[in-house]
């Protein structure tokens, strides 16, 4: 691409209408293809031209990869140019290409993104080129970096520059991004590229000789859509436009959890000779738009949490989870204090917070219709509200006020849940693990200070009820219950008045001069004395008379510990049972009860009531075999004591 004396004399101003203030503002053109894929896409690069090649050549070029599309050939043996892409372009972006060669904006705008030609073939800046297109970046690097400012091909050599250092670093962070790439100096290579590019870009934006050569340019292509104001525009556009890729790149790695990543690219740019106004004006507009995203998802919420109170818990997670990525993006481009970072913060927070009240709210007052059962309820608010703190902690972190004010309301909840429980059913053992958990989620000295105080009195209260229980000791002798333990407590005192005599026929065999000898000569099939029996018959029915009792005390314990699980399934059955006569008396006063509480109560009434049935079903059937085996064993110790073997 020759550029004219007239154009180095300075004929063509660019600079007239020149308006700084306009740098953030984007030509529809640029915008069109102004991504991390700018390169990628371009046209030159694309059909492995030279912004110089002729119609004729441009023609040829496509006409030899419309053969290789028809024969299916995907290697796409033309891409020989400068940078060729890897993996070579497939159909659709080569099509895409050269519509874009028909287009003269569009075309003009490739021909800025890739390398010039030198003006004086001879010069060093031919051989730069020449290099490239070798595959020599470094050598293309030397070359164009040594020319003197005063030098005719100086400013294509900068343009070349900033073209080369940001195609390759945007190739690398393609690379990246598909993790195709093991390549462990891949990082020094990828900084050294940024910063040669944004240097390079900062020098030729500035640069008076870069924007006469490209008008220069636009006039040859001899089109009414290039004037020197699409120029001028495209000059006020490319600040923006450069920076955009940057940011783009810097938010998208925040959206992924890399905040590293993302302070590097920001830290390219305020490193190089950018306008650090213009940047923070971007930001502030990529910001913006992420407020605005999370406004849309906040507004919403508040009346549909008071139309489903039950599910604002559910709600406040929702919308945790669903600008979690938009507040790690802003965080990361913006500082702690920015006010747009802290519109976001406290939008988002007061709108959990809010969530959580109507759903704690609704939780206490279900509580104090339905206190039986409140214990159920405040599990269900620990349970729940794992999630929510879990996803607070994550879009945020427990140093932020939103995790106190969090995890004091669920403690609250549990503690108003859990005295409601407490004064209507008195079982502590219930209380103390429930408020335990709720001591470890809350976080305020206040808060904490409370639930230590319900556990030591629900422990006061256990302990003395305890010792009530023990002074009392009732004895109930109702039902098959108590008459296994009238049994128990009959076989206990035989044991002990059998031991007795047995010590006092011991004593008087001692005092009459007792042998063995003489006793094996007494008469009388005494139990006792056949333990010395050395007979295999008598052995026999020994054993199996010590098998049915060992059997006897196995089911006796089994009947015990079923008559205490039927016992403490009554006691549930019966608070439930109070607790429908309460929803009963609730709706006889012209008042609404929560439909839902009174359904789960009568639900968990019948579930008990056929876990009893069930229970003392197996336990009448167990204690039956029970009464059979006493049996049998009486049997056999009364034919043993007759001398039947």
């Amino acid at each position: 691409m020759q550029v004219s004396r007239q154009a180095q004399s300075g004929v063509i101003d660019t600079r007239r209408h020149f308006d700084p203030s306009q740098r953030g503002i984007v030509v529809d053109v640029l915008r069109d293809v102004v991504s991390s894929r700018l390169y990628r896409t371009n046209a030159f690069r694309v059909l492995g031209l030279s912004v110089s090649d002729s119609k004729a050549t441009v023609r040829r070029q496509l006409q030899k990869l419309k053969i290789h599309e028809r024969i299916g050939d995907t290697r796409q043996e033309g891409q020989s140019g400068v940078l060729p892409l890897q993996p070579p372009p497939d159909f659709d972006t080569i099509r895409s290409a050269d519509q874009r060669l028909h287009d003269v904006q569009s075309r003009l705008v490739d021909e800025f993104f890739w390398f010039w030609l030198a003006t004086t073939p001879s010069t060093n800046g031919g051989d730069a080129y020449t290099l490239l297109k070798a595959g020599d970046i470094s050598g293309a690097h030397r070359v164009w970096s040594s020319l003197p400012s005063s030098h005719p091909d100086w400013p294509v050599a900068t343009h070349n520059l900033a073209v080369m250092h940001h195609a390759l670093a945007l190739d690398m962070e393609w690379e990246i991004s598909r993790k195709t790439s093991t390549d462990g100096g891949l990082a020094q290579r990828l900084d050294h590229h940024w910063k040669a590019a944004l240097d390079s870009w900062a020098i030729t934006i500035d640069n008076e000789r870069v924007w006469t050569h490209l008008a220069v340019r636009a006039q040859a292509l001899n089109d009414p859509g290039l004037t020197s104001a699409f120029v001028r525009r495209l000059r006020q556009s490319l600040p923006a436009a450069i920076s955009s890729i940057s940011i783009d790149l810097a938010v998208r790695a925040a959206q992924r959890g890399d905040a590293g990543q993302a302070k590097r690219h920001l830290a390219y740019f305020r490193d190089s000779g950018f306008d650090r106004e213009l940047i923070d004006s971007l930001l502030d507009r990529e910001a913006t738009a992420f407020l605005d995203q999370i406004r849309h998802i906040c507004e919403p919420v508040a009346a549909r949490c008071k139309d489903a109170p039950a599910e604002a818990h559910w709600l406040a997670e929702t919308v945790l989870e669903d600008s979690k990525t938009l507040l790690i993006g802003m965080r990361a481009i913006l500082a702690e204090e920015h006010p747009l970072w802290q519109k976001a913060s406290n939008l988002v927070g007061t709108t959990v917070k809010n969530c959580l009240v109507v759903y704690c709210d609704a939780i206490a007052e279900r509580s104090k219709y339905a206190p039986a059962t409140a214990d159920q309820l405040a599990r269900s608010v620990l349970e729940e509200s794992k999630a929510l703190l879990a996803e607070i902690r994550a879009t945020f972190d427990e140093e932020h006020p939103l995790w106190q004010v969090v995890s004091d309301l669920i403690a609250g909840t549990v503690h108003e849940c859990m005295a409601e429980y407490g004064y209507e059913t008195e079982n502590w053992d219930q209380c103390i693990p429930v408020l335990e958990q709720a001591s470890c989620v809350a976080v305020g000295d206040e808060w904490r200070a409370q639930l230590r105080h319900d556990i030591d009195r629900a422990d006061e209260k256990r302990k003395k009820q305890q010792a009530d229980e023990t002074r009392r000791n009732p004895v109930r002798w109702s039902g098959w219950a108590g008459l296994a333990r009238l049994f128990a407590r009959l076989v206990g005192l035989a044991t002990i008045l059998g031991a007795l005599a047995l010590i006092v026929w011991l004593a008087h065999s001692w005092r009459s001069g007792y042998s063995p000898s003489a006793a094996a000569q007494s008469s009388g099939p005494h139990l006792s004395q056949q333990a010395a029996a050395s007979t295999p018959s008598d052995t026999n029915v020994l054993a199996r008379i010590n098998s049915g009792k060992a059997r006897i005390q196995a089911l006796q314990v089994e009947v015990k510990q079923m008559d205490s699980e039927l016992e403490q399934l009554s006691n549930s059955i019966a608070r439930h049972e109070r607790g429908i006569e309460a929803y009963g008396r609730l709706s006889a006063s012209g008042k609404q009860p929560d439909q839902l509480a009174c359904r789960q109560t009568v639900d968990n009434h019948n579930r008990l009531a056929d876990q009893h049935n069930a229970l003392l079903s197996g336990r009448n059937a167990k204690y039956d075999e029970y009464k059979r085996q006493i049996e049998s064993v009486n049997k056999m110790i009364a034919q043993y004591n007759r001398g039947e073997r």
